[in-house]
């Protein structure tokens, strides 16, 4: 368990550095291991960035009258002014409720903990899935960067991206590479792409999947590669029409932010036309690695 004094707590994904100043009297804390590499004093990564918090606890104010812009069941956003509100309840309308967060260009990040996030003396980090999702995909959007429904994979020092939505083999693919010296392991389900001083990185992030792959470390991305399982072991190079049908439906969009909504497209749009990308057909077998020498 990762437990530190408030104004040390530090979450950095992407590159992506959100620095948490908690309410007085409380240390904030983070117990899922997938986030391990990831609190905490870290490394800097290319593009480094950091983005003050400001946490204080409250109950749930009266925000029925704002706007709607998107409600998934679980967390809803609304126009609140010239900021964001998201909100975070637990199971079902009734559940208690953990946070709401305010964002905006000008304001930067606000979150009001409910009473569900308190134990003691000590605050559950509400910089968690599906909040600091939710925040690097705004803070990305206007900066040339996404966040990709895919593995991640380098291979010898190169960054290669497995898109593919769910079932497409993302998981068994990993754990067919696992246990390769010359393959280093991003992430097994989501990673973030960021065009850096005209480069393109591939980080790690802590959102993982099945396989719990989860590294705080980045690569120059080499190519795009989209999965298929097959009965036959197959890689081919496809057109940026063809990946970008392929790219953009796993892609973490805000929908309901229309510019945040038109630089990602647009920057989906760059990817494809910039870097090489291949279809890639595979067995369950590990002979399927083998085809990672076709990718130029």
């Amino acid at each position: 368990m990762t437990a530190l004094e408030p104004a040390a707590f530090e979450l950095a994904i992407g590159g992506l550095r959100f620095v948490a100043e908690p309410p007085p009297g409380l240390r904030l804390y983070e117990d899922d291991p997938t986030y391990r590499d990831f609190t905490g004093p870290t490394r800097a990564l290319p593009g480094e960035i950091e983005l003050p918090v400001r946490l204080e606890l409250g109950g749930l104010p009266a925000f029925d009258d704002l706007p709607v812009l998107f409600d998934t069941g679980t967390w809803s956003a609304h126009q609140a002014g010239e900021e964001t509100l998201l909100r975070l309840r637990g199971a079902g309308e009734s559940g208690p409720f953990l946070w709401l967060a305010w964002i905006g260009d000008k304001a930067g990040v606000r979150v009001r903990c409910g009473p569900a996030l308190v134990d003691g003396g000590r605050l559950r980090s509400p910089l968690h899935y599906p909040l600091d999702q939710l925040l690097a995909m705004y803070f990305l959007a206007p900066r040339h960067g996404l966040i990709c429904h895919a593995a991640g994979l380098v291979h010898d020092g190169r960054g290669l991206l497995f898109a593919g939505r769910s079932g497409a083999g993302k998981t068994t693919w990993m754990r067919l590479c696992a246990g390769r010296t010359e393959l280093a392991g991003l992430s097994d389900d989501r990673v973030i792409v960021r065009r850096v001083d005209g480069a393109v990185w591939v980080y790690g992030t802590p959102w993982a999947g099945e396989g719990r792959v989860a590294s705080n470390r980045a690569a120059p991305l080499h190519a795009l590669v989209f999965l298929h399982q097959s009965p036959v072991d197959e890689v081919r190079p496809i057109a940026p029409g063809a990946a970008l049908e392929q790219l953009l439906p796993v892609v973490s969009v805000l929908w309901f932010d229309r510019e945040r909504m038109e630089r990602t497209t647009a920057f989906c749009g760059e990817l494809v036309e910039t870097l090489p990308s291949y279809e890639l057909c595979f067995r369950r077998g590990a002979s399927a690695v083998e085809l990672l020498g076709q990718i130029r």
